[in-house]
């Protein structure tokens, strides 16, 4: 299924079935939160995955990334929200959280316990780039500033 329509049956498919994890989410230096994570976006660009306007005011020049968090969000309101994934609209959405950061660091959250109580293993949390997985948690995002040199007529 090409462009948009793959990625809305995609999603649709997952959000029926996937279990969301606890993750730990530490904005620059700012305190830990601990969410049930829907979705987070870590945002330099307005647009994503075939066509989603989920960066709704990121720039690619202001060296922040613009974080779009949905935790919390029940099935069927992610479904009947979902939208608002292209229109720009998500601040709309009871449960997501719109801020900016330089650096982000979210971990899974310990998921069980060695007989004496310690941790013994976390949560097995993929990570998607722009449609790809890319690897699992934890992950830390962050800007480079001037990284690139653009070179146009």
């Amino acid at each position: 299924i090409p462009g948009r329509l793959g990625y809305a049956v995609a999603a649709a498919l997952t959000t029926i079935d996937y279990a969301w994890p606890q993750v730990e989410i530490r904005a620059d230096e700012g305190a830990a939160r601990l969410v049930t994570l829907n979705m987070l976006f870590a945002c330099n660009g307005e647009y994503c995955g075939g066509g989603m306007h989920v960066g709704r005011g990121a720039r690619l020049d202001d060296g922040l990334l613009l974080l779009v968090e949905a935790a919390g969000v029940r099935r069927a309101r992610t479904v009947i929200q979902w939208p608002r994934l292209y229109d720009g609209r998500l601040e709309d959405i009871r449960g997501v959280r719109i801020t900016t950061a330089r650096r982000v660091q979210v971990r899974p959250v310990t998921e069980t316990k060695d007989r004496s109580g310690r941790a013994a293993a976390e949560a097995d949390v993929m990570v998607d780039c722009d449609g790809e997985i890319c690897g699992r948690l934890p992950a830390t995002y962050s800007v480079v500033p001037n990284a690139l040199t653009v070179c146009a007529p």
